[in-house]
């Protein structure tokens, strides 16, 4: 290791047109300890998380492909947001010993969002970091609270506009969002926004209908009035 003093007094200054201006003074003695490492080691690249969604709320254990880290759980932290995590395990991959994922454990997030997820592993006595901007996402549970217009033709082929919470846009019937009228499922589910999706009715029974959805935790929503 190499330990670098500084003391007291010394002065950060420049020439500007022959005069010496003084643009700090240290005020009290400051000392950093560097470590050498000889080589430079491998820059940590983390890849991905998965599952890359949770709902909010519920503990998940989750799973980070990282190049790079040491796989030693005892080397290594996570956090998602400034939340920590619990490493469980982590395992090089057989054929390549700079690869491998890091498992660990998340208590439920209580706020819906984007979080970045961060290691930190500590390489020949440095602490290092890498970043996953954004690398997971925590839905609100689904919430249907309006739906118009409240009538279409028995055969069917109405497009809905349903209002709400906990809805996953750019998602369909194919990621796991169901809305049921009645007993029968839609096969056109569109999420335009966390708050607001478009559905196209199915062919039904005559008379008001419940109209029930689901998402793909298993969490579901009943509009306040059937429809």
């Amino acid at each position: 290791a190499l330990r670098v003093r500084v003391r007291a007094g010394v002065q950060v200054s420049r020439q500007v047109s022959g005069a010496c201006v003084t643009y700090y003074t240290l005020g009290s003695a400051f000392e950093q300890v560097f470590t050498y490492r000889g080589v430079r080691s491998t820059p940590m690249i983390l890849n991905a998380v998965l599952p890359r969604r949770v709902q909010a709320g519920l503990p998940a254990t989750l799973t980070l492909s990282v190049v790079g880290a040491p796989f030693d759980p005892a080397l290594l932290d996570v956090h998602v947001g400034t939340l920590k995590a619990t490493v469980q395990s982590a395992v090089a991959d057989a054929s390549n010993a700079s690869a491998g994922v890091v498992i660990f454990t998340l208590p439920g997030l209580p706020a819906a969002g984007q979080y970045d997820v961060t290691l930190s592993a500590m390489k020949q006595g440095v602490m290092e970091h890498a970043t996953l901007r954004g690398g997971l996402v925590v839905d609100d549970p689904v919430v249907f609270e309006s739906l118009t217009p409240q009538w279409g033709p028995r055969t069917g082929g109405t497009t809905v506009t349903i209002l709400g919470q906990g809805f996953e846009p750019g998602t369909s019937v194919s990621a796991g969002t169901r809305v049921i009228f009645g007993d029968v499922p839609s096969s056109s589910v569109r999420v335009l926004s966390t708050t607001r999706m478009e559905v196209t009715t199915p062919g039904n029974r005559v008379g008001r209908v419940a109209v029930r959805g689901e998402d793909r935790y298993g969490a579901s929503t009943l509009l306040p009035e059937p429809v």
